[in-house]
């Protein structure tokens, strides 16, 4: 179970924000963690800053959010950072326009790399 932790003991250490891993921290296959839901409604309610992460690049951020949302856990689409995107984010870094990368992985991975595929 997850604590509902007191938003004002996360100010107090100056905690600017958390970071949490999907699946197995938040929900575990298609269940939420007890306590998850409880803990982001009590940051979102002290709007103290969070992205989920998540190495898996079989979903976009919009399907993760409709898996979150299916779980009680409401959060808008910008909260969930995939492989996906840094994958995307790093290619772009690399200077990658004009040159051919070749995808092997899920339309999830591939749309977010090339939002023509």
């Amino acid at each position: 179970m997850i604590p509902t932790t007191d938003a004002g003991s996360l100010r107090q250490a100056s905690i600017g924000a958390l970071l949490f891993d999907m699946d197995g921290v938040i929900y575990r296959g298609n269940a939420a963690i007890p306590g998850a839901a409880a803990l982001i409604a009590n940051l979102q309610a002290h709007q103290i800053p969070f992205l989920f992460l998540t190495n898996n690049a079989t979903l976009t951020a919009a399907q993760f959010q409709a898996k979150l949302a299916i779980l009680g856990i409401y959060v808008d689409q910008a909260a969930v950072f995939t492989s996906s995107m840094a994958t995307a984010a790093w290619l772009s870094r690399q200077s990658a326009a004009g040159r051919r990368f070749w995808s092997l992985g899920k339309q999830a991975c591939a749309s977010r790399c090339w939002p023509r595929a």
